[in-house]
């Protein structure tokens, strides 16, 4: 699937929907955010946070909370994530 068919793909499945949705390579970059997720995380433009390590949006218990999260989805785990909005950078 090239990459204008996925984003078209993920935006009909997520484009509906209020959560803040985002898609991640292993590395955890941001490949992909939801446009609910763009609102609530007042993103305007995502190409100026696309590549961007998620955790790093986050500080403390937060980050804490996503890296591990990241860790299981590394191991292939099913994780959901909860936490208050991220820090501005």
């Amino acid at each position: 699937m090239d990459q204008y068919v996925s984003k078209r793909f993920f935006d009909a499945v997520f484009g509906a929907s209020d959560d803040c949705v985002k898609i991640l390579d292993l590395e955890g970059r941001l490949k992909y955010m939801s446009e609910g997720g763009r609102r609530v995380m007042e993103v305007d433009d995502f190409a100026s946070v696309s590549g961007c390590v998620w955790t790093s949006f986050w500080d403390g218990e937060a980050r804490s909370a996503a890296e591990a999260a990241l860790e299981s989805a590394r191991r292939g785990e099913a994780r959901a994530t909860r936490t208050r909005r991220p820090r501005r950078s």
